[in-house]
């Protein structure tokens, strides 16, 4: 199997093709992807449809919403090691945790059994819930990640209340990186009927608005090619995380070398066409190569 090696200016983009019914479309060769930045064609400098090496980050909720009714953070912790036993061979993982604070509870490694211990280990803090400060932590601190082929997974049952930083702010991270970033939201009945009936924003009992997550995380997840997941029991935890490993198991690897350059700090737009009729394809929209928002 040919390993993509990160370099600065080598774009990677995961690409899902699926069929009118949703099944993935296998088979698939070079030839048959078009690759446009910016509305010009660039040539493929990397392809395979073999399962490629991740660098994946575990991102977890430990507020203390988590522990109440039905004990959330017990089926989150058995769905993420499920997670970390099921992407490609070879990946490496690092492990955060947030609440109030950010907290990197393993760095990059290898090693399987070691995360799985500390995920088990993961107990509930008692307040806070600052989602994107944690993803802006986390995409921080990818470029030292091993493989270009990069996830982030997060999962929270709470809508983000405390960060400094913004969602538009999170989305320019998303776009400095090459990472995926999959949101898992756990709400119950009556939060999700909110947050499907509401536009951009909430209105929280106490009278303060904060950002949809049906709305935010919908725009991360489909800004970086990945997919969002609103899960209507914890029992569906594990679904969600199975299917976001043989989502990454089933995409296709693309590269190409950027026009781009860090020091120009644009926005590329990246459109993929697949020479075959009455699919859908998935993919992140673009890159800005050096535009990583580290500060509020």
């Amino acid at each position: 199997m040919d390993t993509l090696k990160v370099n600065v200016n080598l774009v990677t983009v995961g690409v899902l093709v699926t069929d009118s019914r949703g099944r993935e479309v296998a088979g698939l060769q070079s030839q048959d992807f078009r690759l446009l930045e910016d509305g010009h064609q660039q040539p493929l400098s990397f392809f395979s449809a073999e399962k490629q090496p991740v660098s994946l980050v575990v991102v977890v909720d430990t507020s203390f919403s988590m522990g109440e009714k039905g004990h959330k953070l017990a089926r989150v912790k058995e769905a993420a090691i499920s997670l970390v036993d099921s992407v490609p061979p070879e990946s490496e993982f690092q492990y955060f945790t947030f609440h109030q604070e950010i907290i990197r509870k393993l760095d990059f490694t290898k090693d399987r059994e070691r995360v799985k211990s500390v995920i088990s280990g993961t107990a509930i803090e008692p307040v806070g819930t600052r989602i994107y400060d944690a993803l802006i932590e986390v995409l921080s601190q990818l470029h030292r990640a091993k493989y270009p082929r990069q996830a982030v997974v997060l999962l929270t049952d709470g809508v983000d209340q405390h960060s400094q930083h913004t969602l538009e702010q999170v989305i320019q991270a998303v776009q400095g990186t090459q990472a995926e970033a999959f949101m898992v939201g756990i709400f119950n009945a009556e939060e999700d009927e909110i947050f499907r009936l509401s536009d951009k924003g909430v209105m929280l009992l106490g009278g303060k608005e904060v950002d949809n997550p049906r709305y935010s995380f919908n725009r991360l997840a489909e800004e970086s090619g990945a997919a969002c997941f609103f899960p209507q029991s914890e029992t569906d935890i594990s679904r969600v995380v199975n299917a976001i490993s043989k989502d990454l198991g089933y995409q296709y690897t693309l590269a190409f070398y950027a026009s781009g350059t860090p020091e120009d700090g644009r926005f590329h737009r990246i459109q993929i066409e697949v020479k075959r009729k009455g699919v859908k394809i998935r993919a992140r929209k673009g890159y800005s190569l050096g535009r990583l928002a580290t500060e509020p």
